[in-house]
């Protein structure tokens, strides 16, 4: 990645930490997808902790995904990509991963019915 992409992806990771430690003090993993559509775009989270797993969403979590956000359609920008999607992955060690999906931007949902578990589907 270039530099202007890890300052970013760097300054999402550090938001999900700090996010997910206000959410659950015993939080273990966190979870930030993140798409892109043309001019369509969103996002949710989950975070997992000893409580459960609590959603991330832009109805209840407003300034936080607006900001993160953001910086999703900056990365994209970057890409110079209209479409697509990402999913992060912080844990409470400080450790972070990030995926990129350009064609299928149903991967790794998060949702909690069905008896889903609020994981990105496809993670373990």
């Amino acid at each position: 990645m270039y530099e202007d992409q890890s300052e970013i992806v760097t300054e999402m990771a550090s938001a999900l930490v700090e996010f997910a430690s206000k959410i659950d003090s015993s939080w273990k993993k966190a979870y930030y997808r993140f798409y892109i559509g043309g001019p369509e775009s969103g996002s949710i989270g989950s975070c997992v902790g000893r409580s459960g797993i609590h959603f991330i969403d832009g109805l209840t979590h407003v300034d936080f995904c607006n900001a993160l956000n953001e910086l999703g359609k900056r990365l994209f920008s970057l890409f110079g990509q209209k479409r697509g999607l990402l999913l992060l992955s912080v844990d409470s060690n400080m450790e972070f991963n990030i995926d990129f999906e350009f064609e299928d931007l149903n991967k790794w949902r998060i949702i909690k019915s069905d008896g889903s578990s609020g994981i990105p589907e496809g993670i373990e």
